[in-house]
């Protein structure tokens, strides 16, 4: 054999390793099981708790800016678009 089938013979080798591990470390969890943990006995529900103490009240906020009544958009009758802004619909 020639020194490039060499080469080539090593490299099929480590793919074929390297194919062979990556399949192991897929398929594994496949075979191996985790039991889940489970209690050992039921116990009765504790009592509630006493409820805590309120919290001071916050801060107001600032007041926001007044809303304009519906229907007092400004159109402008000259756009004809209807998505865009100002445009007038028809009546």
């Amino acid at each position: 054999m020639s020194e490039t089938d060499d080469t080539m013979l090593s490299r099929r080798r480590a793919i074929s390793r390297l194919g062979a591990l990556a399949l192991t470390a897929y398929s594994v969890p496949a075979f191996t099981t985790l039991s889940a943990a489970h209690a050992s006995s039921v116990s009765e529900p504790s009592e509630p708790s006493e409820p805590s103490e309120p919290s001071e009240p916050s801060e107001p906020s600032e007041p926001s800016e007044p809303s304009s009544p519906s229907g007092a958009e400004v159109c402008d009758p000259t756009i004809t678009d209807p998505n865009a802004s100002g445009f007038c619909a028809p009546t």
